[in-house]
């Protein structure tokens, strides 16, 4: 999920990551993934890992002010209408 932030003076575009590369992603999805257990099916740890990624999107586009606060409900539907 990148931004664009500006232009430099060659016209070409300038972006920023919106999730951040600081933000410790990997040592918290391993967190979330380890309580699963190592015996946990691929599809779950699919379901798990999407679930994981959904939030770390959304908690990095509000603490941006960009989606708006609230519930889950709220920030889908943000997300379905900015998108069309």
């Amino acid at each position: 999920m990148y931004m664009q932030v500006g232009t430099y003076q060659s016209g070409l575009a300038r972006y920023r990551c919106l999730r951040g590369t600081r933000e410790g992603y990997h040592a918290f999805l391993h967190a979330c993934l380890i309580k699963c257990g190592k015996s946990a099916s691929p599809r779950l740890l699919d379901a798990i890992t999407r679930e994981f990624d959904w939030r770390w999107t959304v908690n990095a586009l509000r603490v941006r002010d960009i989606a708006p606060r609230g519930s889950r409900t709220t920030t889908r539907r943000w997300l379905i209408c900015s998108s069309r």
